[in-house]
């Protein structure tokens, strides 16, 4: 394969400068004559006393402002028409060597179509996974609140948790995830989550204590120790050793209150007493989870 001297290299188009060229000389057709398209470039000459080419340059701006640098090297770079002191070859000329097969060496090195695509894999992974991997976080986050929003706090979870693979150890999705557990009733997850959550820098200690959702949370026997501590200290009392300690004699339980049906509506710090004393019951044994449901369920009629 004949080879031409390293002295005439093929020179390279930018992208950055024809971009400029068309916003600022388009209308004359400077740039369309800098990108080798010479029949456009006079068209645009002719026309230039119109506001025909001044649209159009805009147009080409705008065009290849946004082209990416690949498809601009390919589109106008490859095809570019170079000169030996005894030999010319033309764009046409050069595209019909391509179809054939061939390939012009411009060194002793691998030809130029050789090389291009070895830079191609680590260029595109380096520029798309972030950015995809940053949306997908968000949108299993936001789909979580949507679904927690809709009483689907089984599958709120999941989306919480799927976002937290991607975001690992952010406060918010942990505490979200929190909330799920405590409304279904996960005590050990829940403690889990929230105890991460705070470690992670999650400081609304007042949404702790007020939120609906983590009802189930204060009722808890350690809840009381976790308030005190700021909650630092999370020791969770094996409920096996509370059994024990229950069914000893000195602290045998008293019979279990029935709740009435009829008695007026419980203000909200009674209705946290009453659940709180509700599942310390459940923990000791001294009520079933069909009783515990059977009470829970009269407290909110």
């Amino acid at each position: 394969m004949k080879s031409y001297n390293n002295n005439y290299v093929q020179s390279q188009r930018d992208k950055n400068i024809a971009s400029l060229l068309a916003i600022f000389l388009g209308w004359t057709g400077v740039h369309k004559f800098y990108l080798g398209k010479i029949k456009l470039g006079v068209l645009y000459a002719v026309f230039s006393f119109t506001f025909i080419p001044f649209f159009l340059s805009v147009i080409d701006f705008l065009v290849l402002i946004t082209m990416r640098q690949q498809e601009f090297e390919s589109k106008y770079n490859v095809d570019i028409p170079f000169t030996t002191p005894k030999n010319w070859r033309s764009r046409q000329v050069d595209r019909r060597n391509r179809r054939r097969g061939k390939t012009i060496i411009f060194s002793d090195e691998k030809p130029y179509y050789d090389r291009a695509p070895e830079r191609k894999p680590d260029v595109t992974f380096r520029t798309t996974i972030p950015k995809v991997v940053g949306l997908s976080a968000n949108k299993a986050y936001q789909e979580g609140l949507k679904l927690f929003e809709d009483y689907q706090y089984r599958n709120a979870l999941e989306r919480f948790q799927a976002a937290l693979l991607i975001n690992r150890e952010n406060p918010q999705i942990l505490f979200q995830m929190a909330c799920c557990n405590s409304l279904l009733e996960q005590k050990e997850d829940l403690f889990n989550n929230m105890q991460k959550a705070i470690k992670n820098g999650f400081k609304d200690f007042d949404k702790i204590q007020t939120l609906d959702a983590l009802a189930y949370f204060r009722i808890q026997i350690e809840f009381d120790a976790f308030k005190d501590s700021g909650f630092t200290k999370w020791q969770i009392q094996d409920e096996k050793e509370a059994l024990n300690e229950i069914k000893s004699p000195e602290t045998i339980a008293p019979e279990v209150e029935i709740i009435e049906e009829n008695q007026e509506p419980l203000s909200t710090d009674e209705l946290l007493a009453e659940l709180k004393k509700l599942g310390e019951l459940r923990q000791n044994g001294v009520l079933t989870d069909e009783q515990f449901a059977a009470q829970k369920q009269k407290l909110f009629a």
